[in-house]
């Protein structure tokens, strides 16, 4: 059940974490934004994976699993506190400045 919850709301936020790149990002840069993001996505995986073991040892599976799960309600809701995150919205230029849209 977790999976398909996770799949599901996985798979709406990339919808509009796309969305949000592909509207705010110039097209020449996009390629590489969309790779530092990736990398930043993934970079710390390892480590997250190498230590989680040892703490799952330490204190318990569950526990683990519910210190993780609290870790990230504290970060998603503190990013959800920037005023900039909640009232985000799509501009209408597009990711394009005044001199790219008109050719100059």
């Amino acid at each position: 059940m977790a999976a398909l919850v996770e799949g599901a709301t996985g798979t709406l936020f990339n919808v509009f974490w796309f969305t949000a790149l592909q509207s705010e990002i110039a097209p020449g840069e996009l390629s590489r934004v969309i790779s530092w993001d990736y990398l930043g996505s993934v970079a710390l995986q390892p480590v997250g994976q190498l230590v989680s073991g040892p703490i799952a040892a330490a204190i318990g599976l569950s526990s683990t699993l519910y210190v993780a799960a609290g870790v990230a309600l504290v970060l998603f809701t503190s990013v959800l506190a920037v005023p900039a995150v909640r009232n985000f919205a799509l501009s209408q230029s597009g990711g394009q400045t005044s001199s790219a849209s008109s050719g100059e």
